[in-house]
């Protein structure tokens, strides 16, 4: 699983920070983990939750809230989903504070800078292979190996052993 770790502890950023999200048709297979600021780690913060805005424009928000219930490191981490990477571009996200208090009313008490998850299209072809002309000959003294056992075993004309005949 790809593991995609923004730390947002300093929490002064004069551009939103841009990081490698991965390929599109990855989801399920890539964890997103903030570190966040000081600033939202408070007693008075009742849960957290992520937002998203997908390459489409679309606005998903994550489809559970986490309680302040942060590992020492301060980190919360999401598993990213089919909605979230529908197409190669940028993923904007920040993650939001709320508090939950009397007669469940909810406020916001704070947001992360907004950052932005690059996400590529999945390699074909020769983007996959490192050093194309190396890789597409051995790939081919593979498929000719294969090729002349197949062809040798037509030419012997094996055809196993031979069944039981019928009356």
């Amino acid at each position: 699983m790809r593991e995609i770790h923004i730390d947002l502890s300093s929490d002064y950023y004069l551009q939103p920070p841009k990081v490698f999200g991965g390929y599109v048709g990855e989801h399920n297979e890539s964890k997103l983990i903030v570190k966040l600021p000081n600033r939202m780690i408070r007693d008075d913060i009742s849960y957290y939750y992520f937002e998203f805005q997908t390459v489409l424009g679309e606005h998903i928000t994550s489809p559970n809230v986490y309680k302040n219930t942060l590992s020492t490191d301060n980190e919360i981490s999401i598993i990213l989903w089919e909605q979230l990477l529908p197409s190669a571009g940028n993923l904007k996200f920040c993650v939001n504070a709320i508090e939950l208090g009397e007669n469940d009313t909810v406020t916001i008490k704070g947001k992360t800078s907004v950052c932005t998850l690059h996400i590529s299209e999945s390699p074909t072809g020769e983007d996959v292979l490192i050093d194309p002309k190396s890789s597409k000959e051995e790939l081919q003294k593979l498929i000719d190996s294969a090729f002349t056992e197949v062809k040798e075993g037509i030419q012997k004309g094996d055809k196993g052993e031979p069944g039981e005949k019928g009356e």
